[in-house]
């Protein structure tokens, strides 16, 4: 008989157990789903985070485009006519003197220098104006590049400052978990040793 009440308290005492194993199970599938949400809701948060980054990021290029384009028309616009050159002058001055005195000779050897002069002064011009246009593109380009370097910067501080406040969130989600699990599990022990008592009581 006392042999029967023993296998009645175990058969007590499994079912309590398990009981509290499917509260454990439970509340452990509450957590992963908590979890789950938590990383949806971040993933969803980066995802848009991202598409605000790329955004940026393309309306940057094309403010860059738009003033690379505004600088170049300037600039073009703003060419002049370099000023006289005091040997062409001389030179045409003397060209027109020999043609009146119908020196013809003298007159080609002159203009012949003249072209040549010209061609010189037109090709030093021409130098002189690209390498000025090419400064001023050296020069827009390290604007636009230090822009987009500083655009960058701010996107994966922002990034950074994202990843860092999950890292706090799911740490006190974590927590709040581990604490509610081991007061759950103490509240059970708890409940456990006294009905444990109760069946031994019981049999007295």
């Amino acid at each position: 008989m006392e042999e029967l009440g023993k296998v009645e308290a175990n058969k007590r005492l499994n079912v309590f157990r398990a009981y509290h194993e499917e509260a454990l199970h439970n509340m452990d599938l509450q957590h992963l789903e908590e979890l789950d949400q938590f990383n949806k809701e971040w993933e969803d948060k980066f995802g848009m985070m991202e598409e605000e980054a790329t955004e940026l990021r393309k309306e940057l290029r094309e403010q860059h485009k738009i003033e690379r384009g505004e600088i170049q028309a300037t600039f073009f616009s703003n060419i002049k006519e370099p000023k006289p050159n005091p040997e062409l002058s001389n030179l045409m001055q003397i060209l027109n003197k020999l043609i009146k005195a119908k020196r013809y000779i003298d007159a080609d050897r002159v203009s012949k220098r003249i072209s040549e002069l010209k061609e010189s002064l037109e090709l030093a011009w021409n130098e002189k104006l690209k390498g000025q246009y090419e400064y001023l593109l050296i020069n827009v380009e390290n604007k636009h590049t230090t822009e987009m370097k500083s655009l960058k910067l701010r996107i994966r501080n922002a990034m950074k400052e994202q990843n860092e406040t999950k890292a706090k969130e799911l740490k006190v989600l974590l927590t709040k978990f581990m604490n509610a699990k081991r007061d759950l599990e103490n509240k059970q022990a708890l409940e456990y040793q006294k009905y444990q008592r109760f069946l031994e009581q019981r049999k007295c």
